[in-house]
């Protein structure tokens, strides 16, 4: 199409619809404030990644929600990420979120800490396992599902709904891993390609509601399920020949966070130095 042309349309269009306008604000980094009156809640926020993103989330002035399902652990996390962050906007609330019987309950609550407002949903809580068809049980698979997937899969519709009711959009952002974007039979895989599956699904159907769903899908993490020092031998398989840092992926995590990602909904972003790069396609 010529210039010309284009000119002649958008004259046309003019004359009928009259002048078409779209407003952008665009929202750029300012350090320390970039969370600002942000209402976050993090489940698995005891430790390894939930705890990077909640003191990310800390440290950019965010008003953050710690979930954990065990007690004892939950409030020495939080009291550690008082003393690192010198920030009182962290509160918690112990939740197992395999336990489906408690999800309404325990969304409520949640709701009613952080003042009736969430406007951030970080979902890491999960489990892994080595186990695949052949060596694993009725049992771990139940394990694994319950709570990476079918717990997870009830609290996030509850939020959801809050979201939708409150009326000011929401913000979800998944932790999922690469394993559910490689051929595996290992249930803990499968359960993160389900949740890839969801998450995708829910940036579909939410986009209207200007709810935002993206994921996160991390290599081998430093953490209580990657058993490694974080300062120490950081080498690992893999095309990156390393294994990651929590901060890592909570530097992610922060950027879909926060506004300066407005426009970004439905993605699947892999931290993992290339691990996920497709080799054997067709040429």
């Amino acid at each position: 199409m010529t210039k010309f042309s284009t000119y002649i349309k958008r004259m046309f269009r003019f004359v009928i619809k009259g002048e078409s306008k779209t407003y952008v604000r665009i929202d750029s980094v300012k350090q320390g404030d970039l969370l600002l009156n942000k209402n976050i809640v993090i489940t698995g926020a005891s430790s390894g990644i939930g705890y990077a993103i909640a003191r990310k989330c800390l440290l950019e002035n965010g008003n953050v929600l710690c979930v954990a399902r065990n007690s004892d652990k939950l409030i020495k996390a939080v009291e550690t990420l008082k003393a690192e962050t010198k920030s009182d906007k962290i509160k918690y609330l112990n939740w197992d979120i395999a336990d489906i019987s408690m999800y309404k309950e325990k969304c409520h609550q949640a709701v009613g800490i952080l003042g009736g407002r969430i406007d951030c949903l970080v979902n890491s809580a999960g489990i892994t396992s080595p186990l695949n068809i052949e060596n694993c049980t009725p049992d771990l698979w139940d394990e694994i599902f319950d709570i990476n997937l079918k717990g997870l899969f009830f609290e996030t519709s509850e939020f959801v709904k809050h979201f939708i009711n409150q009326g000011t959009g929401g913000n979800i952002v998944m932790i999922a891993s690469q394993a559910g974007l490689n051929a595996q039979t290992r249930p803990y895989a499968l359960s993160k390609a389900a949740l890839i599956h969801l998450s995708n699904g829910l940036a579909k159907e939410l986009i209207t509601y200007n709810i935002r769903v993206n994921t996160i899908a991390p290599g081998p993490t430093v953490s209580e399920m990657c058993v490694v020092a974080p300062d120490g031998n950081l080498q690992g398989d893999g095309r990156g020949k390393r294994i990651f840092l929590p901060e890592e992926i909570a530097e992610t995590a922060l950027f879909l966070l926060s506004n300066t990602s407005r426009c970004i909904t439905g993605e699947v972003i892999t931290c993992n130095n290339g691990n996920s790069i497709r080799t054997d396609a067709f040429s």
